[in-house]
């Protein structure tokens, strides 16, 4: 009977702490996947080096479209990550229309990418084109 107990309480805390935590703080969202995808768009890969920041989502259902803004950070220079959504995108069905727009179907693709202090920042903007 005492085995099973000790048993018990053993595995009680084996899976307690096996239990990922999450944070809900400001800071990016960790992936154990080498390529991930942008949380509010689900075919929008991350580039390399990019981690989602979550608090920085938002997402809007209008009667013209989706509209959402996201953001990533990271330490991967500006330049490869610009490329890598040039290289990128269009295999999945955007069009370039600038050098950091793209369009697809009925929507309009906007990233900015920024230097920061410890690597670079980039925010997505989807919107619905405008009739």
């Amino acid at each position: 009977m005492i085995v099973r107990f000790h048993t018990v309480i053993f595995l009680a805390i084996a899976l307690a702490l096996a239990v990922p935590t999450v944070s809900y703080g400001a800071e990016p969202v960790q992936s154990n996947l080498s390529q991930g995808y942008f949380s509010g768009v689900e075919d929008l890969p991350m580039a390399p080096g990019l981690d989602e920041v979550r608090d920085a989502s938002m997402i809007y259902d209008t009667p013209s479209g989706r509209i959402v803004h996201a953001m990533a950070k990271g330490l991967s220079p500006p330049r490869d990550v610009i490329g890598f959504y040039r290289a990128t995108l269009p295999q999945l069905g955007w069009r370039i229309v600038g050098a950091t727009r793209f369009q697809r179907e009925t929507e309009i693709l906007e990233l900015k990418v920024t230097r920061i202090a410890n690597g670079v920042k980039l925010a997505v903007t989807l919107t619905p084109i405008e009739r």
